[in-house]
């Protein structure tokens, strides 16, 4: 239906409305359609690990027809919001896995939060209205006004009587904006068509409750619901009736739950998801099966979403038909509790799968998930992603094909965080272009890089993409296209661990770049190789994670020459430099191109651009042309009028750079300057004058012919060239001392035309880090962090922009103090190769609290992100490179800044220089081991006032002709090579000498001569002074500045002594401690506040002397270990091996008596009089024996001897053996059994005679009785002698059992 038309009695809306009532609400013969297919196979998800939230948070998000999801955002600090587009990350060569960002390069518009020319007050609920025709407005929604928001033209306001309640709203053109507004009983149409008019909506007899909902359609047709009923029609405003759209009759369906608005299908301009509460069943209609009539849509019972958990509440995510042209078949249902289901809507029948999500994120809130329209790349199909704080993806196609991340089974006991987790020894890389699948393509905290064969193919350049977005028309679609890592992601291709115990953070190549806490590096100046130690040995100093070599290297001074230089006439004022390769006709002031310039690119030779400056005089006065023409000369030679530098120009810094090679057929293009003015920044094409043809003769200068291009909203107060292509730029702050406010980046494209962009603010200068063989990254460092970006990223970046969400490659924190934020520095060292290209700085002036002085810091990524092969958690080493004047007062263009100056020498490659207004300080960059390929390390830095005040920033500076070296590299200034044989490999040259032009004394040229030169052995710098007699080795002649101490205290290891404290004495060792005397194991000062120490412990061997505080021991008799007496054999505690402790002396062997346990003699049990060397005791003391425990028990007491306790070896005296069989055992006793008599020493029988019988039996009779109560007392008398055995027996084994346990 067209918009604006009326739809008649038997529109195809009517029809719609029918075929729902008959589906619906009368139902269908003989059941439902189809019953959809629950799937037995849940869809496992996984959660991207990039957020979508940002530090400036987004007000809104809503998806934008072919261009998909678009974020409003607040500008910090300011009333403006911006509507950025949402780009998936591989739109800027990251693997699009890792989620999407918000992307403020491709920003639509941006919109003012005003009312007139005040700020809206605050309450307003933000929306987008997403045109038709690609606009994007916002609305501003209050109780009862509303404000549309055009990002170009007039606001516009309308007020209501009473609070309403915003149901739907969208715009068809820039002009042409709708709002639907409950307002209580009342539907009510508000038009901005342009200016705001209000209609009213009849819905037949459809009631107008809270809890309405209303959804788009195509074109201007709306689906209104609320629990019972269902209308559809048009919004046409009509201006006669005062009514608007065309609505028929509603469809009652009691129990609606939800309802969704989708195009499944090819040419539908309109599905509809209906959720319906019909007792226990659910019923969806969705798209018709095949064959189906097409203005009719088929309904899936889902009776089964009971079975797979899902709740009776929740809501349809379906891509709505203004939202995408091309057909969605797939929508998503999210109960109120539980997780999400996916609805194949085109399957026969639809096919429904619950989805099983990650953990939740800890402490975070339940997710609130929609769906968000991704870009994969620059003209890709949008993709649509379910989304909450996260992307989420499906796991199959997240984990497949990449061996280097995991993905565990959703069932897991303890499933990974995310859904998934890089394999061992790997991490996330965050920007890869690699052919092969590679998510974790870097290396974890504790392992490094293992060359490994690269299976891939080299990589191809992409052709130019069409770009539906609004980005620059020079951008570098290459660079953004192909990445900058593939060939580092090959060489990371393995990933091993950095060494076996764990101890080294990162490693290149086997070599240990930086330790773990709290170990420490120590780097060895033969090999150039680290490797992590507990603690620095002698003649190093613990400093920032390393151990800073101290004594063993030679401290460094600096003299400095300055000559005002002649031939510039003294009222002229030069505020800034700028080396050449422009020549000059000395009469006309006309400017040339050098020779060469057209027949092969740029080849000029490199000391001819130091030996030729332009000179910027203040506004009103053209440049003059300086040619360094002696020592204390220079030819000045002004510019002729008209030329391509404008007299007007406010001109703070000028760099030239060369046009890239070939980028025109006929070569004209020669040279690019960039002219840094308060106003923007000036980029000047320099071509051979068009009427000279086509350059007459390469051999000869050319007319040189400017074309100007302004890069306006980029103020610029300083510029300085990062690499052959790329200059940033800074506009310094004009009142607080912290830093700058304003940073922007230029880079010429592939034909020469400039591309601009923003850099964070407050941020320092960055850097150009260059990646093996696939471009370069610059390293940014705004507030508390330095980010590495590939180039084509940060190009893509606008002033302003908010942060990305990519974790930063170094945190560099809130040191204490005030001062700028870091800069960023790069010095290459092209002859290690392609995987070592150069050492990476982060540099910094900070003033402590108090004033005083300032602290010029520096932290060192060695290797720059090679190590681990990412751009993240990178672990720098940290120095305090000087201790300078306080220099707080100085700041914007006359503020310390640092630069790299380079060498080309492999065992010096160059110095980090800091210029202050008057006064330079150096810092040499040693290289170790063969030909300087191991290590790098940044040395403590030497200065020199200079005679004239005034020097300010880099622009101010450039160095004179001769200084040149091929390997320097661009984006550094060059200095003479190191002379072979003048120094040991770790030491300085003796004498080097380097000369700038410099604007000193305000506005005066001078030549500066600086000689860096090494102290004799002991001196300090700057004037070499004697070092402080605590120090060996120092900075400087005071205390605190001593590189390595002459003694010191173990525990304060930072503060030197001259000599040790009274009780300490030097170590042995020779690393200046000191320590406790060879002969005490401790010590500590005798006295509570202090004063001379005393020994507490002493070692072994030694025993305290007996006289108090003596700081020694003395030594033990020769025959102990140690002792309690010192000198005394009977005072031993402790023997020597192969000897015994008994009674205070060490004994070869144990005494009778004692056996050995441990390395004592113990005494055997009680009445043992030997025993085993178990301590079994094997011969008893007379009168007792061994029992079967192997203690003594006693004998009876009528024995004198005996072998147990029931035979008796010998009688006691007067006593015989009671047994008159010598075989059996016997104790002694003093009568006889009747029968028998004492015989020789035991009782013999009696021999039978014929005496009287009579007597004799009554004798027998007598005896029998007398035999009955002997026996009775004999049973009586044993048994008390049991007893007093087993009292005994038991006395015994106690007593074993104390000498076991060692009482």
């Amino acid at each position: 239906m067209a918009p604006g038309s009326v739809a008649g009695p038997r529109s195809p809306a009517m029809l719609l409305i029918l075929a729902l009532a008959m589906l619906l609400g009368l139902g269908l013969p003989g059941g439902r359609l189809a019953r959809a297919n629950i799937g037995s196979v849940p869809l496992a998800m996984v959660r991207a690990p990039l957020p979508l939230d940002r530090a400036d948070a987004a007000l809104a998000m809503v998806n934008m027809r072919e261009r998909g999801a678009v974020a409003i955002t607040r500008r910090p600090d300011t009333s403006f919001v911006r509507i950025e587009s949402m780009q998936a990350s591989m739109a800027h060569a990251v693997d699009e896995r890792l989620g999407a960002y918000f992307d403020t390069a491709a920003a639509v518009s941006e919109a003012a939060l005003t009312a007139g020319t005040s700020d809206l007050p605050p309450g307003f609920a933000l929306r987008a209205l997403v045109c038709d025709s690609g606009e994007v407005a916002l609305l501003a929604g209050y109780p009862q006004a509303m404000y549309l928001l055009r990002p170009q033209g007039p606001h516009q306001v309308h007020t209501f009587l009473q609070p309403v309640e915003v149901l739907l709203a969208f715009c068809l053109n820039a002009a042409t904006h709708r709002i639907l507004v409950r307002d209580g009983g009342t539907l009510l149409l508000l038009a901005f068509s342009p200016s705001p008019s209000i209609s009213f909506l009849d819905l037949g007899g459809m009631s107008v409750v809270p809890g309405m909902r209303a959804a788009r359609g195509y074109g201007t047709s709306v689906h209104l619901w609320n629990r019972t009923h269902y209308h559809h029609g048009q919004l046409v405003v009509s201006i006669f009736s005062g009514f608007a759209g065309s609505f028929p009759g509603p469809v009652a369906l009691p129990g609606l739950v939800d309802m969704a608005v989708t195009r499944a299908r090819a040419g539908s301009q309109g599905d509809l998801l209906i959720l319906r509460d019909d007792g226990d069943r659910w019923v969806l209609c969705g798209p018709p099966s095949p064959g189906a009539e097409p203005t009719l849509l088929g309904c899936l019972e889902l009776a089964a979403l009971v079975e797979v958990g899902a709740q009776r509440r929740g809501h349809f995510l379906a891509v709505g038909p203004a939202e995408s042209h091309d057909p969605v078949p797939v929508a998503y249902f999210v109960p109120d509790a539980g997780a999400p289901l996916r609805v194949a809507l085109l399957d026969v029948p639809a096919t429904v799968r619950p989805l099983v999500m990650p953990p939740p994120e800890p402490g975070a809130p339940a997710e609130e998930f929609r769906l968000l329209g991704l870009v994969p790349a620059y003209g890709a199909p949008v993709a649509w992603t379910l989304a909450g704080r996260h992307v989420y993806l499906e796991a199959g196609g997240f984990c497949a094909g990449d061996p280097t991340v995991e993905c565990a089974d959703p069932s897991a006991v303890d499933p990974p965080a995310r859904g998934w987790r890089c394999a061992p020894g790997r991490a996330v890389a965050y920007f890869r272009t690699g052919s092969l699948p590679r998510l974790c393509d870097a290396c974890a905290a504790g392992f490094g890089r293992a060359e490994a064969p690269d299976p891939r193919p080299p990589p191809v350049p992409l052709p130019p993409l069409p770009l539906p977005l609004p980005v620059p028309p020079s951008l570098d679609v290459s660079i953004i296209g192909a990445g900058s890592m593939d060939t580092l992601a090959a060489a990371a291709a393995m990933c091993s661990p950095c060494d076996d115990t764990g101890a080294c953070l990162s490693c290149l190549e086997g070599n240990c770049m930086a330790c773990r806490e709290p170990d420490l590096l120590l780097v060895d100046p033969g090999s150039g190789l680290g490797r992590c130690v507990g603690a620095c040995p002698a003649g190093y100093l613990p400093e920032g994670g390393l151990c800073m070599e101290g004594a063993a290297e030679a401290a460094m001074r600096m003299a400095a020459q300055a000559d005002r230089l002649t031939g510039l006439p003294a009222e002229d004022q030069v505020q800034a430099l700028g080396a050449t390769w422009l020549q000059v006709s000395d009469a006309a002031g006309g400017l040339f191109l050098p020779p060469a310039a057209g027949a092969a690119g740029i080849p000029f030779d490199p000391a001819a651009k130091r030996s030729t400056f332009l000179g910027f005089r203040p506004p009103g006065r053209a440049p003059v042309y300086l040619r360094h023409s002696g020592p204390a000369a220079v030819a000045a030679i002004p510019l002729a009028p008209g030329g391509p530098f404008d007299a007007g120009w406010d001109v703070r810094a000028y760099v030239e750079l060369g046009a890239p090679a070939g980028v025109l057929p006929s070569g004209h293009l020669a040279l690019v300057g960039l002219v840094c003015l308060p106003t923007g920044v000036g980029v000047l094409k320099f071509e051979c004058a068009p009427g000279a043809g086509p350059w007459p003769d390469p051999n000869q200068p050319c007319p040189a012919a400017a074309s100007l291009t302004m890069l306006p909203g980029m103020p610029c107060g300083s510029a300085r060239q990062l690499d052959a292509r790329s200059v940033g730029t800074q506009a310094p702050m004009a009142g607080p001392a912290d830093g700058v406010h304003a940073g922007g980046l230029v880079r010429l494209g592939p034909d020469g035309s400039p591309q601009a962009a923003g850099q964070p603010p407050g941020a320092g200068l960055p850097a150009v880090v260059p990646a093996p063989a696939d471009g370069a990254f610059l390293l940014q460092t705004p507030a508390g962090r330095a980010d590495l970006l590939p180039m084509g990223l940060a190009m893509s970046r606008s002033a302003g922009s908010g942060g990305l969400p990519f974790p930063a490659a170094v945190h560099t924190g809130g040191a204490s103090g005030t001062g700028p934020h870091f800069e960023a520095l790069h010095l290459p060292t092209p002859w290690r190769g392609a995987t070592h290209p150069g050492e990476v700085f982060l540099s910094r002036l900070r003033h402590p609290p108090g004033g005083g002085h300032s602290v010029w810091e520096a932290l060192h990524l060695p290797a720059g992100m090679m190590p681990h092969g990412r751009t993240d958690g990178l672990a720098p080493l940290a120095s305090q490179v000087a201790r300078l004047p306080d220099l707080s007062g100085h700041t914007g263009a006359a503020g310390p800044r640092a630069v790299v100056l380079a060498t080309g020498s492999p065992q010096l490659p160059g110095f980090l220089a800091l210029l202050s207004p008057g006064r330079v300080d150096m810092a040499p960059v040693r290289c170790y081991g063969p030909a300087g390929a191991g290590h790098c390390l940044l040395r403590p830095a030497a200065g020199v006032h200079l005679p004239a005040p005034g020097l300010a920033w880099p622009e101010r500076v450039a160095l004179l002709p001769g200084f040149a070296q091929p390997a320097a590299g661009p984006g550094t200034a060059a200095l003479p090579a190191v002379r072979a044989g003048a120094r040991a490999p770790s030491h300085p040259a003796t004498s080097e000498t380097f000369t700038f032009l410099a604007v000193l004394d305000g506005a005066a040229v001078w030549r500066v001569d600086l000689t860096m030169e090494a102290c004799p052995a002991g001196g300090a710098p700057p004037a070499c002074l004697p070092c402080h007699e605590a120090c060996v080795g120092c900075s400087g002649p005071a205390a605190d500045q001593c590189l390595a101490c002459r003694h010191f205290l173990p525990d304060a290891p930072g503060a030197c002594l001259a000599s040790c404290p009274e009780g300490l004495f030097p170590d042995p060792a020779g690393d200046g401690a000191c320590r406790c005397h060879v002969s005490c194991a401790a010590c500590s000062p005798a006295a509570p506040g202090g004063g001379a120490f005393a020994c507490t412990a002493c070692a072994d061997g030694h025993a305290p002397t007996g006289v108090p505080g003596d700081a020694e021991c003395a030594a033990c008799h020769g025959a102990c270990l140690a002792c309690s007496r010192p000198g005394d054999p009977a005072a031993c505690t402790a023997c020597p091996p192969g000897t015994l402790l008994h009674e205070g002396a060490c004994v070869g062997s144990c005494p009778p008596g004692t056996w050995a346990r441990g390395s004592e003699c113990w005494p055997c049990g009680p009445a043992c009089a030997q025993c085993d060397p178990a301590g079994r005791c094997v011969q008893c003391d007379d009168g007792f024996f061994v029992y079967i425990s192997g203690a003594c028990r006693p004998c009876d007491a009528s024995c004198q001897g005996c072998l147990h306790g029931a035979g008796c070896v010998a009688c006691r005296p007067g006593l015989v053996f009671l047994s008159a069989d010598p075989q059996q055992p016997s104790l002694c006793g003093g009568t006889c059994a009747p029968g028998e008599y004492v015989g020789a020493g035991r009782c013999a029988a009696c021999d039978g005679s014929s005496l009287g019988l009579g007597i004799g039996l009554g004798l027998l009779v007598v005896l029998l009785l007398a035999a009955g109560l002997a026996i009775l007392l004999v049973s009586w008398n044993r048994r008390r002698r049991l007893d007093r055995w087993a009292k005994t027996d038991r006395d015994a084994i106690a007593l074993e059992a104390m000498a076991a346990s060692g009482h």
